[in-house]
C-alpha cells in the first residue's frame, strides 16, 4: 500500500520540549503545530492507523526562495534531520504505531513558490 500526503504549510523543524523551572513541568512547545499538521494528514486518510509493518517514507520539504539568485536546493537551516523528526513524530500516532517501523527514508529540501511538505508512505513487502 502506498499513500501520498500534502501538508500545505511551511515546513517546521522539531524542537526540544520546554521546561518550567518553577513547577518542574516539561511541556511540548510544538503541540499546536502538531495538531494543525495532523489535521492535514487525517484529511488524506481518515483517523485509522494504516501501517503496522515495515514502511518507507519519501519526503520533500518546500521553502520559499527569499534570495535574489534562484536556486533549486535549500541549503540553509533548518536541518533536514530536524524536519524529518517533526514529521515522523506527527505521523507516529496518525499513520503508524511507532516510528521504529520506518526502515527506509529519503528526504529533500527544495525551493518553490508554495511552501509545503509532500511525502509518501509505502509498505515494504
Amino acid at each position: 500500500m502506498k499513500i501520498s500526503y500534502l501538508i500545505p504549510l511551511k515546513p517546521i523543524a522539531w524542537s526540544r520540549t520546554g521546561h518550567n523551572r518553577k513547577t518542574n513541568v516539561f511541556y511540548d512547545k510544538q503541540k499546536d503545530i502538531k495538531t494543525v499538521f495532523g489535521y492535514y494528514i487525517k484529511k488524506c486518510h481518515g483517523s485509522n492507523l494504516l501501517f503496522d509493518s515495515a514502511v518507507e517514507i519519501n519526503a520533500c520539504f518546500y521553502f520559499k526562495n527569499r534570495v535574489k539568485n534562484p536556486r533549486k536546493y535549500h541549503t540553509i537551516k533548518p536541518d533536514i534531520d530536524n524536519l524529518e523528526k517533526l514529521l515522523y513524530d506527527i505521523c507516529k500516532s496518525l499513520c503508524f504505531t511507532d516510528d521504529c517501523l520506518i526502515v527506509s527514508n529519503s528526504s529533500k529540501k527544495l525551493f518553490s513558490d508554495d511552501e509545503r511538505i509532500e511525502f509518501t508512505i509505502q509498505t515494504l513487502d
